[in-house]
């Protein structure tokens, strides 16, 4: 990808009886700055209103997808997305989460800058009602070593465990996927894509609502 592409980015939303917060979710979504997007919502069998918005998202704007699928779990449902997702890039937001306008701008231009199969950046903690509570931010770094980025992921904690917090390449989950039936999925997967990481960067900013 050179610079003036625009990637395809698929955004992978795992949703379970999130009618309270899903509307904040999805049109932080479809408001990026950012627009080749692809909006995969997974409605893992909620049981709420939730599958019905996704489907009136679904009919309100081309770029958003809508898997139903039976109640697996929050692997479950992200495998789901990643069987389907078309894009270049891969992100992951999770349906009670919302993230800032400018996100998927920032780390698709460091991942065609500096030529990275993954770009991090950091969060912020928010209440229900959205209000920011704190800011957790990475000093920015980039690795190319399998060994540094294991360091920096057990022993410095500058690798966040978060899925989300992210953005992929899409030949990263070419093999993986999450493993599901599990609790603490995130941290059980992340050991299997730096195994096939060539590049991990981290940026400054925290434009995750976590």
């Amino acid at each position: 990808m050179s610079e003036s592409d625009q990637p395809l980015v698929s955004i992978i939303v795992a949703v379970y009886n999130v009618s309270k917060y899903l509307d904040r979710c999805v049109r932080s979504l479809l408001n990026q700055s950012y627009e080749n997007l692809e909006i995969l919502l997974v409605d893992d069998g909620s049981t709420d209103a939730s599958g019905r918005m996704c489907d009136a998202y679904r009919a309100e704007d081309t770029r958003v997808r809508v898997i139903h699928k039976e109640n697996g779990g929050l692997s479950s449902a992200r495998n789901a997305g990643l069987d389907l997702a078309a894009g270049d890039c891969i992100g992951f937001v999770d349906g009670d989460d919302f993230i800032g306008p400018d996100m998927y701008r920032t780390l698709v231009r460091a991942v065609i800058n500096h030529q990275a199969d993954i770009v991090q950046t950091g969060y912020r903690h928010a209440d229900e009602k959205g209000r920011i509570q704190d800011e957790v931010t990475f000093r920015e770094a980039s690795y190319t070593r399998r060994q540094e980025m294991f360091t920096a992921f057990f022993e410095k904690k500058q690798i966040h465990v978060g899925a989300w917090s992210k953005l992929y390449r899409r030949p990263i989950f070419e093999n993986i996927r999450f493993l599901e039936g599990h609790v603490f999925e995130d941290y059980a997967i992340l050991p299997d894509i730096l195994n096939v990481c060539r590049k991990y960067v981290i940026i400054g900013g925290a434009f995750y609502h976590y």
